[in-house]
Parts: structure tokens; sequence; C-alpha cells
């Protein structure tokens, strides 16, 4: 049990980093989900057997894609990776070139231990990035990548794509 709730801890913690991120935004003008929107869980994550769900955020004034990503939250939060896919799969449905989704599909999927689709929406979320431009958040998708036994050429690949344009980057300071 307590291994789980350190799981579930570590997962809604990194869920709610991607959520919260500022540096990257869809290319759709939709309001952007908040720390204040999406993250009570963390605050409510305690260390008793039996922790108390926290309610479901407000979702009033967000697009249909972003409650998608607000009840996924909740679902992961909640421990439900089967919810959580599918309402991920349903904004994917929405929009599909926002890499946050795509890392948030790699974390319920690593929480559920299937390897090979996290590692492959890892892949996705870090290219698409790279993309955008996003050295940083590649890095840390890398980081990511890095933690499977899986794929390593594949990861060595796309770090040295990523340390090519860092140089580039760094020259041009």
């Amino acid at each position: 049990m307590q291994h789980k709730r350190l799981t579930l801890t570590l997962v809604i913690t990194v869920l709610a980093a991607i959520l919260c991120s500022n540096s990257f935004s869809a290319q759709t003008g939709a309001t952007s989900i908040t720390s204040s929107s999406v993250g009570s869980s963390i605050n409510n994550t305690s260390t008793n057997s039996k922790s108390v769900p926290s309610p479901m955020p407000s979702l009033e004034g967000l697009d249909d894609y972003h409650k998608q990503l607000a009840y996924a939250s909740k679902n992961i939060e909640e421990g439900d990776w089967g919810m959580a896919i599918e309402n991920l799969k349903a904004a994917e449905k929405l929009i599909k070139d926002d890499p946050r989704l795509y890392e948030m599909f790699g974390v319920v999927y690593d929480a559920d231990r299937d390897s090979k689709k996290a590692f492959e929406n890892y892949m996705k979320a870090g290219n698409m990035y790279f993309e955008a431009g996003d050295i940083d958040k590649s890095w840390k998708v890398l980081g990511r990548l890095r933690t499977f036994s899986i794929n390593q050429k594949e990861a060595d690949q796309f770090e040295k794509k990523i340390s090519k344009k860092q140089e580039v980057i760094n020259i041009s300071k």
C-alpha cells in the first residue's frame, strides 16, 4: 500500500508539472489549465492509510480539450489509469499537436506499467517539444526515456539531436 501511495504521489506531481507548464502553449488560443484548477490533489496527498480524493476542480471557462485533461488529471489522482487513458484519447481527438498530452499519456502508461506505450508517448512528446524549439523540455523528456530499459538506441539518437541543437544555441549566445 505504501508503494502504491508513493507511486500515485509521484504521478500526480509529474502530471501537475506538465499541466502547469507555461513554456509551451498549444496553437488553440484556449484557456490553459492553471495550478489552482488542477493541482489541489498535490496538497491533499497525505501519508494516512486512507486519503480522501479532492473534489473536481471548477471547469468553468475551459474548452473541451482542457476539460478532458482535467478529467484525466482527476482519474490519475484516483489511480484510475483506464479512465485517464480514455479522457486523454478524447482530448487527442480534439487537439493532436500538444506535447503535454503525449507526456501525460507517458505518465499514465508508465504508472500502468506499459513501458512500450509509455516510451512511445514520451518520445512523441520529446520530438514535439524539440520541433517547437523547447530544448529544456526535450532534455526533461529524455531523462524520462532513460528510465526505460527498452529502445535506448532511439533515445541515444534523440539525445544526439538535442545535443546538436544545444551546441548551436550555445554558439549563438
